[in-house]
C-alpha cells in the first residue's frame, strides 16, 4: 500500500507544480505594470484607425508604441 501511495502522489504534484507556474505565468502577462524586467516588442508594420495610426505590440501585451494622429499636409487623402 505504501508504494501506491508514493505512486499517485508523483503525478498529483506534478500537476500541481504545472497548474502554478501556468497561473504566475498568466499573472505576469496580465499584470505587466509590476514586471520591470520586460521590454515591450513592437510590430514594424503600422496599425490604425480613423484618427490615429500606431506601432502594436507583439509580445502579447496590449500596449502601443509611436501613436498619433494622422496628417495629410498635401492633402492627398493619405496619412503623411
Amino acid at each position: 500500500m505504501n508504494k501506491f501511495k508514493k505512486a499517485l502522489k508523483m503525478p498529483i504534484l506534478a500537476m500541481m507544480a504545472a497548474s502554478c507556474a501556468l497561473s504566475a505565468t498568466a499573472c505576469n502577462v496580465e499584470d505587466s505594470g509590476n514586471n520591470e524586467n520586460h521590454k515591450h516588442t513592437y510590430k514594424s508594420s503600422w496599425t490604425y484607425d480613423n484618427e490615429n495610426h500606431w506601432h502594436q505590440a507583439d509580445c502579447g501585451h496590449d500596449v502601443k508604441s509611436d501613436e498619433a494622429p494622422h496628417t495629410d499636409s498635401d492633402k492627398d487623402g493619405l496619412c503623411d
